[in-house]
């Protein structure tokens, strides 16, 4: 099952400070599901890079992704919003990290990633797999 079964791709346009932006917006779409208020990605692309846009989508409310043509590759913006530590319920950080490395296997070897988002985390220095 594709990415795009398990979600549907959501793209809007939104008028902003007169000039059109591309919005690509994570959301909870299956039936019955239990809403993650604490979520929520997005990624604003002007109007140049939206012309680029070679595929986008999201999982769930926590992972939002744009490929885009690019000069020499193309490009793979994928943004995680990971839990807290400490959270309760589902989503938790490892559920969403687990995601996020099953779609960046799927990302052409060609193509340059570029992650940012929300880690949510302190990284340690002289750790073990860090």
């Amino acid at each position: 099952m594709g990415l795009g079964e398990l979600h549907n791709k959501h793209l809007e346009e939104h008028y902003k400070e007169k000039r059109w932006i591309c919005s690509v917006r994570s959301q909870l779409t299956k039936e019955g599901e239990d809403p993650d208020p604490a979520a929520g990605v997005e990624i604003l692309l002007s109007p140049r890079m939206a012309d680029r846009i070679l595929e986008q989508g999201h999982i769930g409310a926590r992972i939002v992704y744009v490929r885009l043509e690019g000069p020499a590759c193309n490009l793979f913006i994928v943004i995680p919003y990971i839990p807290y530590r400490g959270r309760k319920r589902a989503p938790f950080a490892k559920d969403t990290i687990t995601q996020l490395h099953e779609l960046l296997a799927t990302v052409c070897k060609t193509d340059c990633i570029i992650l940012m988002g929300d880690m949510n985390c302190e990284l340690q220095r002289n750790v073990e797999n860090c």
